[in-house]
């Protein structure tokens, strides 16, 4: 088995890190598009080959029809200039590719995995996940994508065609690429205890990370800051995004929005209240709901995390850190993104709350004074 990958691009930068990590093909066929005037930004490995010309840049279609012409290989994969495959995917292709099309999965930047179930639909197939044998009278047609047909063109009608003509296919399950690879990655940390009935919710929101990114679901029996804490020392990431399991997502682009937000210095939040309990005394001090709170890791690290010393439920511990980032020149930055709490569903049929928030208040206030040395 010999391997060839198609590669269209209008020449812009990510197609180094594209090449990068398919280097280990027996070919790749770069397509470059010169209709706008782009070039390849970098050398080309030693078993790349380039075609340059004008072949309509919608979708890259065209460029992968000329590719796939000029292709080589016993098999052929294909690919867009900003991915990457993941570590050892040319070599899972190379062994797992029959003599039908092989459908993998990948990492979607606005979809999540896919393939969601092995099906050959819009929206659930697409580039960068399927090698197919180099049989030419057996390839589907590739054409623009149009939505608005039963088959709506591009990659999709490709490959139905192109299953249906070789008379099978093989679904493989594991991911191979990342289509438009996260510049930062994200560990969500979620302290949990007891109530199951809010998992489906959750476990919908949090489905579209990357794969690339980590979930960290902390025992939280002791509470929430301790949990959480926890989970800020174990995450790997360049983002930690402390979310409560009572949560729900009407926008499946929500995490991107949060990740694109997070930089150094910024804190970033669902919610930046300004209600009246934020006053102390003539002070104005808003904060970020705790419930989706992000920050670079290591902001977080730096200002210690979450004060464990409020009492649980723990309210008033995420003004607390949000005034403790201002104090060292930090910004607060709401971004609506379409994740939304259910409002304390795991604490407010508890009637202790209401004393422990009362002392937390006082504590908050106490420390609000011992740092900026004013009467609270």
């Amino acid at each position: 088995m010999t391997l060839s990958i198609v590669i269209p691009t209008l020449g812009r930068e990510s197609l180094k890190a594209a090449l990068e990590s398919c280097k280990d093909a027996d070919e790749i066929v770069v397509v470059l598009d010169t209709s706008r005037g782009g070039t390849i930004p970098c050398d080309l490995p030693a078993n790349a080959v380039l075609y340059e010309g004008s072949f309509g840049v919608r979708g890259g279609h065209a460029g992968r029809v000329y590719g796939l012409s000029k292709a080589t290989g016993s098999h052929v994969a294909f690919f867009d200039d900003d991915d990457v495959y993941l570590p050892g995917a040319v070599d899972l292709m190379r062994t797992a590719a029959p003599d039908v099309p092989t459908i993998f999965r990948m990492d979607h930047y606005e979809l999540g995995i896919l393939w969601r179930e092995p099906e050959i639909y819009f929206g659930n197939v697409s580039t960068q996940m399927y090698v197919v044998p180099n049989v030419p009278e057996k390839f589907g047609s590739w054409t623009p994508v149009n939505p608005d047909l039963p088959q709506p063109g591009g990659d999709c009608t490709f490959i139905k065609e192109t299953v249906e003509n070789f008379g099978g296919v093989v679904w493989r399950e594991e991911v191979i690429s990342i289509l438009r690879p996260p510049s930062k990655t994200v560990g969500i940390v979620t302290p949990w205890h007891e109530h199951p009935e809010l998992r489906p919710d959750y476990d919908a929101a949090t489905s579209v990370r990357r794969i690339v990114d980590e979930l960290w679901v902390m025992d939280g029996a002791d509470g929430f800051s301790a949990p959480s804490n926890r989970g800020l020392h174990s995450a790997t990431t360049d983002i930690v995004l402390f979310l409560n399991n009572d949560i729900w997502a009407t926008d499946r682009t929500w995490l991107e929005k949060i990740r694109e937000s997070v930089e150094p210095g910024v804190l970033v939040g669902a919610k930046l209240r300004t209600e009246p309990h934020t006053r102390v005394g003539d002070l104005e001090l808003p904060y970020l709901d705790g419930w989706c709170l992000a920050g670079m890791r290591n902001d977080l690290l730096d200002l210690g995390g979450f004060d464990e010393s409020f009492e649980e439920p723990a309210y008033y511990s995420d003004n607390d850190l949000c005034f403790r980032a201002r104090l060292e020149g930090m910004t607060l930055r709401e971004v609506r993104a379409g994740i939304h709490h259910k409002g304390g569903a795991t604490t407010n049929a508890n009637g202790w709350v209401l004393p422990q928030t009362d002392r937390n208040r006082a504590r908050f206030l106490s420390k609000v004074d011992e740092l900026m040395g004013v009467s609270a």
